[in-house]
């Protein structure tokens, strides 16, 4: 089954103990998600209800994410990916091609679930998520070897800038 290799393969080894399926709607710990006006007339202004279960069920994600995580293992899985610990190097290496977009920032690439981009602090690569009530930013700086990760319990769009701001932070 796909989580259980995925614990025995990445979330054990790493140690993300903070890390773990999200495939029911009854997440214990997870913060009300607030969901953009656009998607309020559906489901309700927060992704979790008075009974403190998720609005709908995330079981639809599966491999597209399908997980829920902090930020302090969402940095620690994105470094061990970017410095070689999970994939060979020519495996790496192509994640990092990518192919020209022009979001989140100028010389931006993507391609097989790993975004890259070039900042004041080096080259960025990680990638973005977001999910009903929810956004998150983790990337992995080359230069330093610094990994940061952001989460919000908000379905926002225009977080680089803060990500950013973070990153300069946490590079001083």
């Amino acid at each position: 089954d796909y989580y259980a290799y995925l614990r025995r393969t990445v979330l054990d080894p790493l140690r993300l103990a903070a890390t773990s399926p999200s495939n029911v709607r009854d997440l214990p710990g997870l913060a009300p998600g607030y969901l953009r006006g656009t998607l309020a007339p559906y489901w309700g202004p927060k992704s979790v209800g008075e009974d403190g279960r998720l609005v709908y069920n995330p079981s639809w994600e599966f491999t597209g994410g399908g997980l829920v995580s902090t930020p302090v293992d969402l940095a620690r899985f994105v470094k061990a990916l970017a410095e070689g610990q999970l994939l060979s190097a020519p495996m790496l290496a192509e994640m990092k091609a990518g192919w020209p977009m022009e979001y989140p920032l100028a010389n931006h690439r993507y391609g097989l679930g790993l975004q890259t981009f070039d900042t004041d602090l080096g080259p960025a690569i990680g990638h973005s998520g977001q999910f009903s009530g929810y956004r998150s930013l983790a990337y992995h700086f080359e230069r330093s070897g610094i990994a940061v990760a952001l989460q919000i319990n908000a379905d926002v769009e225009g977080l680089m800038p803060t990500f950013m701001r973070l990153a300069e932070h946490a590079h001083t």
